[in-house]
């Protein structure tokens, strides 16, 4: 179950385990929405993906964490512009939520 509670700014979503949602932006790791890389690369390639997956509907919870780790070690580890952010991508994270929400949309 959810429950929001209304804060003067936003809208704090929690389980009723009392953690917060980690489908918020402001939960992914530190850097990668510098330059507008999440949206302009990072999610945009993940659509690619679904697109090409054999049913787009019914995306695999491992195959979407495969292919967003896959997706995230190109677009943010070792590349050439400095760009160094090491991140596993997990189910219950956000990476994997938030980029899940955009599908939605």
């Amino acid at each position: 179950m959810l429950i929001l509670e209304q804060n003067s700014n936003y809208v704090e979503i929690s389980s009723d385990s009392g953690q917060p949602d980690k489908s918020q932006n402001r939960y992914l790791p530190h850097g990668c929405q510098d330059d507008n890389v999440w949206r302009r690369i990072f999610v945009p390639t993940y659509f690619t993906f679904i697109a090409a997956y054999d049913d787009p509907w019914v995306v695999k919870d491992k195959d979407a964490v495969q292919a967003l780790q896959k997706i995230w070690n190109r677009v943010y580890v070792g590349r050439q512009n400095g760009v160094d952010i090491p991140h596993t991508v997990l189910v219950h994270k956000a990476v994997f939520k938030v980029v899940r929400l955009f599908l939605l949309m």
